[in-house]
């Protein structure tokens, strides 16, 4: 038998007939089949247990509950198998509304239920999607096995960051910064990507391995963004010196839990990785934003779209590399860029402030 535990928000407002009715529908519908467990609604938060046979149980959550539209922000807290025993026989479903209390025991633990869900739905905002996703199938991360998997690697970094985060106030760089991440994390996920990790100021993104021209428009789409960007800059914010550098590789990466109790992250590694990092990296050198890998021209169903800028020396390789970037992304002088970040002077606060 199997036990799933999972919270939601509702998508919209239900009356008390309306949840009752929710009530009466899943007694009815359970207890033919022997699935039991019990419900808990408090404003906009339902929590729910179910237990039962597996194939009832998988059918009842992954073919009903998650489809169902009255449903949003879905988390399953646990998922347990081989369950020997029902903690709750005698419930086909007890239904729960925590609204309805009013002595103070019910009233404590309404607040500990809501302020417990609200912290989960921020920690989320924290967590790449690859573990969000093993997470909704109520599974944990730190228990799954490492694993080689074919990617694409796009790692987008700030140029001249260090200099402007000398020039601005704290909270124009984090303004600054958080526009960017903002602008990579949209485009990247509409051609399919994903954000795998923040380092600071760098971006990087990973795309299944047979998507190497998603990740190339990706890459184009930011760097449009950031050109329609730089021409609405202001006073507040400094946009116009927003520039960024984009690599881009491909390979076989080791993805799994690195770490020790007292901190873990769920990461990829190999030399795409790092080959992706020393690409972004050469951007300076060859005065393209957008660097490729030869692996990336080579599964490019494009290649009419690309310049060849040459064989490199890339750090880590014992061959020399051949880089490629898109047409449409032309020569741009690096050391300007540089140079118009040096000169900015942050424009003093008005007289009396």
């Amino acid at each position: 038998m199997k036990r799933i535990q999972y919270i939601s928000r509702w998508a919209y407002p239900l009356s008390k007939e309306e949840l009752l009715e929710i009530e009466e529908t899943s007694i009815r519908n359970n207890a033919g089949k022997g699935i039991k467990g019990f419900l808990v609604s408090l404003n906009d938060i339902f929590y729910q247990l179910i237990e039962g046979e597996d194939a009832l149980i998988d059918d009842l959550y992954f073919g009903k509950i998650l489809q169902d539209p009255k449903h949003k922000d879905i988390v399953c807290l646990m998922n347990e198998s081989d369950v020997s025993e029902l903690s709750y026989p005698d419930w086909s479903m007890k239904f729960f509304d925590l609204n309805l209390a009013e002595d103070i025991l019910p009233e404590v633990l309404k607040i500990m239920f809501n302020t417990l869900i609200q912290t989960q739905h921020i920690l989320l905002k924290y967590t790449q999607p690859s573990v969000i996703d093993i997470l909704s199938l109520g599974l944990d991360p730190t228990s799954i096995s490492p694993r080689k998997r074919d990617k694409v690697i796009l790692m987008a970094d700030i140029i001249g960051f260090s200099i402007l985060s000398e020039k601005l106030t704290p909270e124009t760089v984090i303004a600054l910064v958080n526009r960017f991440i903002e602008i990579c994390g949209r485009k990247t996920t509409r051609f399919g990507g994903e954000i795998s990790k923040l380092i600071g100021d760098s971006v990087l993104a990973i795309f299944p391995g047979d998507h190497a021209d998603q990740a190339i428009f990706a890459s184009a789409a930011i760097l449009d963004e950031l050109d329609h960007l730089r021409k609405l800059s202001n006073d507040e914010i400094p946009y116009d010196l927003l520039f960024c550098g984009i690599g881009i590789s491909s390979g076989n990466v080791v993805e799994g839990n690195i770490g020790s109790n007292i901190k873990k992250d769920y990461t990829i590694m190999g030399n795409a990785v790092n080959l992706a990092a020393r690409l972004e990296s050469m951007t300076r050198k060859v005065n393209r934003l957008l660097v490729l890998s030869s692996e990336v021209f080579r599964l490019s169903e494009n290649a009419s779209k690309f310049d060849n800028l040459g064989n490199f020396e890339i750090k880590g390789m014992q061959e020399l590399e051949s880089l490629y970037s898109l047409k449409e992304t032309p020569f741009i002088d690096i050391d300007e860029i540089y140079q118009k970040i040096k000169n900015f002077q942050l424009a003093p606060p008005p007289a009396g402030a």
